[in-house]
């Protein structure tokens, strides 16, 4: 079964590791990501700073390519641009004049019927989960893991057909499914200044090193995300913030994606494990049952 999929900026450029175990882990049950042709950047958080037009064009020329309307369905796996697709989907259907604006500007109709899933949201919700827990070949009964969502996954969730924006179980439910220990987390939902970080960066460390702080003092062995953009912050913040005696936290941060691979039996490499800034070594030696 193939999946149309969009990938982003990000996925293409210094997140590969997530795309790459989001195929692994898909492989498991017969499901291909097949990537829409001649996608274009959806101008994240940034177009919409520039122009409100621009913000709704880049991402409405997606939803007219020929493989989007064919599928009806489009899967992503960064946080922001399910986001903004959502949002821009959400804006044409609530003004038709703005709809026409965009299919005269892009020269094609834009299909505004296309559902827009993040990976989370579609395995948690549109698979059975013991389909997930039967190709658990490796349970991750050794690690501690906290989950993360980040501010955007689930919000705003007027235009988001995703999990409770509040209280979302989708990511503890898969990790749980995979043998992880789950552990309680109250910054799950809170931003990782990610947008913040070259512009601000003080700020993208401080509210990172928050993050960290909770997950290092909940004994975490891990993070796991949902988001390219927050992996990214929060692996810089794992380097450069500093707790209380001056450390840096150094502690890994993977997309749920790759702990699921490593649940269903997948080598590191696969996984793109080595491509993790922060070192992955104490996290798969604990998947092995093996002493960090």
């Amino acid at each position: 079964m193939k999946l149309a999929y969009y990938p982003g900026c990000s996925v293409h450029g210094s997140s590969r590791e997530y795309e790459m175990s989001a195929r692994k882990v898909l492989s498991r049950f017969g499901m291909e990501l097949e990537e829409i042709e001649d996608w274009n950047c959806c101008g994240a958080v940034e177009a919409a700073g520039v122009d409100h037009e621009l913000s709704v064009a880049l991402p409405a020329r997606n939803l007219t390519l020929p493989k989007v309307t064919e599928a009806g369905r489009i899967i992503m796996l960064c946080s922001a641009c399910q986001a903004v697709h959502n949002k821009a989907r959400s804006e044409m259907l609530a003004d038709p004049s703005l709809k026409g604006r965009m299919d005269g500007l892009i020269g094609r109709k834009v299909n505004t019927d296309v559902e827009i899933r993040h990976l989370i949201h579609y395995l948690a919700s549109d698979m059975d989960r013991n389909e997930i827990r039967k190709q658990v070949k490796k349970p991750l009964t050794h690690v501690k893991v906290v989950p993360y969502y980040g501010c955007v996954v689930n919000r705003p969730s007027r235009f988001i057909n995703g999990d409770d924006p509040d209280n979302p179980t989708s990511l503890e439910n898969i990790l749980s499914d995979i043998g992880a220990q789950v552990l309680s987390f109250s910054h799950r939902n809170r931003c990782c200044g990610g947008t913040a970080m070259l512009t601000e960066e003080d700020v993208a460390i401080t509210l990172g090193g928050k993050i960290l702080a909770e997950a290092r003092e909940a004994g975490a062995h891990c993070i796991a995300t949902v988001c390219p953009l927050c992996q990214v912050a929060l692996e810089n913040a794992s380097l450069k913030a500093r707790d209380a005696s001056g450390s840096s936290y150094d502690l890994p941060i993977v997309y749920f994606t790759q702990l699921m691979g490593l649940a269903f039996g997948f080598g590191p490499g696969e996984l793109g494990l080595g491509r993790n800034v922060v070192s992955t070594r104490v996290l798969v030696e604990k998947v092995a049952g093996v002493p960090a």
